[in-house]
């Protein structure tokens, strides 16, 4: 059954997300959007659904919080420290293995921090898919 209080935490949740995929085009410090969307949409989208998954428990823990967000602001930098416009292969590697390991700590905030069986057997059944 949905609440009307879990709507409202995932319209919170998408606002971030639309926010923070859109501010720096408002504020004129994009210039090519493509690259911008590129590197940032996966960070982006986790970070959301993450808000969420913390907006939904009933008891946060401070310091799981304070990790998350110190990665998501590492893996930000980082993506966003890669050269612009470079066709390397590293680059684009690095691209593509941003989204797994988001994925990969989505899974984390959302099934181990709660109860660490059920979070092996998610992880086990999204690599059957």
């Amino acid at each position: 059954m949905v609440l009307k209080n879990d709507i409202f935490k995932l319209i919170i949740s998408c606002l971030l997300v639309s926010l923070l995929i859109k501010l720096p085009q408002w504020l004129g410090l994009v210039a090519d959007s493509d690259e911008y969307y590129i590197k940032n949409v996966a960070v982006s989208i986790f970070l959301g659904l993450s808000a969420y998954t913390y907006l939904t428990q009933s008891k946060i823990n401070r310091k799981q919080l304070i990790i998350s967000l110190l990665i998501f602001i590492l893996s930000a930098v980082y993506i966003n420290s890669l050269p612009n416009g470079e066709k390397s292969d590293s680059v684009t590697l690095a691209y593509i293995h941003i989204i797994p390991f988001s994925l990969i700590f989505q899974i984390y905030v959302t099934f181990i921090s709660r109860l660490c069986d059920k979070g092996i057997f998610y992880v086990k059944y999204d690599s059957d898919l």
